[in-house]
């Protein structure tokens, strides 16, 4: 009798379990994980409409459709400067930001800014930044995921007057974040601290003569709008952006979705690298053509005159970080070689 039991209950569940199958398509019980992310750039930025679009499609595609996205881009839910630590409180799952908005909390990867380290692109830049992060565990942080890190690669200063020589430069206000602040103070200039999509107004009401960046802002930013000139000057500037997870999400997440996340992320530096220095020129040639941008080249000598002007700037920074108990040494010895390495396999520069 029990048996009998036994077997027409086993017999109702199958029928249950046929029926439940039939009636609810395979995966759709289990929704999609939504990720937020928030940015600074403009929604018509080629960052958004390129590289977060196609970095957010790869992801998609290798998580097989189990992870979705939610944009913020602009500042319309944290600003440039709460970025990550909007992300580390969890107000928004994934951010994109500068780090010279947060210079101090992870002073180690200022190394990839340093006056004097000539990268030829962004490519090139971006290469080096990320095998570096991933060679040197003192670069990684505690409090968030990196996704992946990019960089604009070689930059100039863009600027309502003409700089064709130190003497130009000496004692004009210019945007200069981060590393570039002392940068600025030592070529004569004086840098101004605001973030990126403020440079407009500033140089157009003439509060500031010009700013320091890669020329893709002329076009992005259109800042060539209200900044006439170019200097480009190879080894004075390059900026780090990184993406980045609140851990606690990234920890939340499956292993399958963390595999596809590290998958994709470890492709995308050389991506991003290739749709930066894709605009730099297109930049470029934009101001020219509708607002009559003049692209002043520095003689050598100039040139030298700039970089030996700097010289001290690497050796100070590798005396205070080691100061600090971080080491700088050996993680500035490690860019360099990487620089070289990278070199000869992302030659093409800019201008």
């Amino acid at each position: 009798m029990k048996r009998k039991i036994l077997l027409s209950a086993l017999l109702v569940t199958l029928v249950v379990v046929a029926f439940l199958c039939l009636r609810v398509p395979a995966g759709a019980a289990e929704k999609p994980i939504t990720l937020s992310v928030a940015h600074f750039w403009p929604p018509t930025h080629y960052f958004h409409t390129e590289q977060l679009t196609g970095w957010m499609a790869d992801i998609e595609k290798a998580a097989n459709g189990k992870v979705k996205f939610q944009t913020y881009p602009g500042q319309t839910l944290l600003k440039m400067a709460d970025i990550y630590e909007g992300v580390v409180k969890g107000v928004a799952d994934i951010g994109i930001s500068a780090y010279t908005m947060i210079y101090g909390r992870h002073p180690l990867m200022e190394v990839s800014e340093l006056a004097g380290l000539q990268y030829n692109n962004a490519t090139h830049a971006n290469m080096v930044t990320w095998e570096s992060y991933k060679e040197i565990d003192a670069l990684k942080p505690t409090d968030a995921k990196i996704l992946y890190l990019f960089d604009t690669g070689p930059g100039s200063i863009m600027s309502s007057i003409p700089i064709r020589s130190l003497e130009d430069l000496e004692g004009q206000e210019i945007h200069a974040t981060g590393t570039m602040a002392e940068v600025m103070k030592r070529l004569g200039g004086i840098p101004i601290s605001i973030g990126r999509p403020e440079v407009y107004l500033a140089v157009k009401r003439g509060v500031i003569k010009g700013s320091t960046g890669p020329v893709e802002i002329l076009k992005g930013f259109k800042e060539a709008e209200v900044e006439k000139f170019v200097t480009p000057v190879y080894g004075m500037y390059n900026k780090v952006f990184f993406v980045i997870m609140n851990l606690k999400k990234w920890n939340s997440l499956p292993k399958d979705i963390q595999r596809a996340f590290d998958e994709v992320n470890d492709t995308w530096p050389e991506k991003a690298g290739r749709i930066w220095d894709s605009h730099q020129q297109e930049a470029v040639d934009w101001g020219r053509k509708n607002h009559g941008l003049t692209l002043i080249d520095l003689s050598p000598e100039e040139h030298a005159r700039w970089m030996k002007r700097l010289d001290p700037i690497q050796e100070n920074w590798v005396a205070n970080m080691e100061g600090k108990g971080l080491p700088a040494k050996e993680t500035l010895e490690t860019v360099k070689a990487l620089i070289e390495k990278y070199a000869s396999k992302y030659p093409e520069r800019i201008y």
